[in-house]
């Protein structure tokens, strides 16, 4: 479903906007489309649970930039792919911007293609994102994009459709970005460290997306959730993640919005789109204990009655700032544990230890907030060049510790994963260099997400083991799930329903590999 909108603007304010971009003088509007990717030849066993955070921004960015051109968002990943191709068939646009993260990638190469055969090509196929910002080459090999965005996506875009308008465009003169010569050649532009400030976006194009099929988490407190960005980058490595660190190229690393900006849109978009629960994306919410407690003082400060989640760091709770963020409605928490194993938290440079998890647990507890723990199994490292990982015996310990925690009222809910050394991290290299993924999965990202088989092939750990670590662990999941207080009632058959799926989807993939992967 696609919706479009135009923003109204009297003869004194467009005659400004011409003044700040003289460019919309000099030239005619253009249609814009930015795309949400899907996936491909995979059982969608979860669904997306918010729209993509930087898709909606960079369409009401260049909305809000570009008010004579019109902006439709197209999404793909609610569609399918022949939807969403026919969606812009239809509408013809001048540019189209395809957002590919490494689930996603895959389709926005195959849509990228198939733009590039219809009749009316657009003038320009941009591909961004965390995946291809990753691996710049590739968006070039595999598909008939015309150039890949890097870093803050708005103004790229922005620089992107006034040279498109122009008819004859200089992507040489945009930075940040990697585009395709005449002679198809790859050519990289100059690389800034210019960070967007995000006090000074425009409100996100919520409204050019069907919301309403974007329900949000299994835990929330009303039938509707959605996410609204509070940062961007990480101030860590920790080796598996590759996406926050690489937007964190643009400096400084972890750059806040300003808690009344903050505020401002769960105003807007309670007021706007009546929703009260809110997931809160960044990655660190307690990196600035000062930060922290800002927000949640504004939110107090306005009597704002809101129920808000997001994702805190074990070794940087402090009592104080649980006191005030559960005062301003957060009423559960994202926590990354990710092991139960000092050892596997230290090579996968967590900088965190298993004390300082359970007594931050511990002071969760007493603010009244819930935690959802954060958990992988099968994690691997690099020590001097040698491969060092998990296995089953490990993966049952992290489970075990998970149950105590559990029984104790200290965690709630869980959820569990195998590490997958996604473009990036450190961990792509490592899997690279010691050759864990298999040759039938590489490069064929539709099969990373959700995670159906192995992607990284550890020594000793036959692929009927991976899937037992994987059944336990989901099996754990489901029950915690299904016992906690904080899962929305309407969604117990939705549970139920997903458990059966990735049981089927993963069980046919197990069906005679155990003897040839030994034992």
């Amino acid at each position: 479903m696609t919706v479009t909108t135009q923003i109204e603007r009297t003869g004194d304010e467009q005659e400004r906007a011409l003044q700040m971009n003289p460019l919309q003088r000099e030239s005619a509007p253009i249609r814009i489309a930015v795309c949400q990717s899907g996936s491909l030849g995979q059982v969608q066993v979860m669904r997306l649970m918010h729209p993509n955070i930087d898709v909606i921004h960079v369409a009401g960015f260049l909305r809000h930039e570009m008010s004579d051109c019109e902006v439709r968002i197209i999404d793909g990943y609610a569609t399918g792919f022949a939807a969403a191709l026919e969606e812009l068939s239809l509408y013809a646009p001048d540019v189209v911007f395809l957002h590919g993260d490494t689930p996603t990638a895959t389709f926005s190469y195959a849509l990228a293609d198939a733009l590039a055969a219809l009749d009316a090509r657009p003038r320009v196929i941009a591909i961004f994102g965390e995946h291809v910002s990753a691996l710049t080459h590739e968006a070039f090999e595999r598909s008939a994009c015309d150039l890949v965005m890097l870093g803050d996506a708005e103004p790229v875009a922005l620089a992107v459709c006034e040279q498109a308008r122009q008819g004859q465009p200089d992507f040489g003169t945009v930075e940040n970005l990697i585009y395709r010569g005449e002679a198809g050649q790859v050519i990289p532009t100059r690389r800034t460290n210019a960070a967007v400030d995000l006090d000074t976006l425009p409100p996100a194009a919520r409204d050019l997306i069907d919301l309403p099929s974007y329900p949000g988490t299994f835990y929330k407190l009303s039938d509707r959730e959605t996410s609204v960005l509070a940062a961007r980058g990480c101030p860590w490595r920790c080796s598996y993640c590759g996406p926050a660190w690489h937007r964190a190229l643009d400096k400084p690393r972890l750059r806040y919005r300003s808690a009344a900006s903050l505020v401002d849109e769960l105003e807007r978009v309670q007021r706007d789109h009546g929703i009260d629960d809110f997931m809160i994306d960044i990655t660190t919410f307690n990196f600035s204990k000062r930060w922290a407690q800002s927000v949640s003082e504004e939110i107090i400060g306005r009597g704002l009655k809101v129920n808000l989640k997001t994702h805190l760091r074990a070794d940087r709770v402090d009592p104080e700032t649980l006191r005030l963020m559960r005062a301003a409605g957060f009423w559960m928490i994202y926590l990354g544990i990710e092991s139960a194993n000092d050892r596997s938290l230290a090579g996968v440079t967590k900088q965190i230890t298993m004390k300082q998890v359970e007594d931050a647990l511990v002071e969760i507890r007493k603010a009244d907030i819930l935690v959802v723990a954060e958990l992988m199994n099968l994690l691997f490292w690099e020590e001097d060049g040698a491969l060092h990982h998990e296995g089953l015996r490990e993966a049952l310990s992290t489970l075990r510790f998970a149950r105590r925690m559990h029984h104790r009222g200290l965690i709630h809910a869980m959820y569990w994963t195998a590490m997958t050394p996604i473009p990036a991290s450190e961990s792509y290299a490592v899997a690279l260099r010691h050759n864990l993924i298999p040759p039938e999965v590489q490069g064929a990202w539709h099969l990373w997400f959700p995670i159906q088989r192995p992607i990284a092939r550890l020594p000793g750990v036959p692929t009927w083991k991976w899937f037992l670590i994987q059944w336990i662990g989901k099996a754990q999941q489901t029950y915690f799930m299904l016992n906690s207080r904080a899962l929305h009632p309407s969604l117990v058959g939705l549970v139920l329903h997903r458990a059966v799926q990735f049981v089927k989807a993963t069980g046919g993939s197990v069906v005679g590999r155990a003897a040839p992967d030994g034992a």
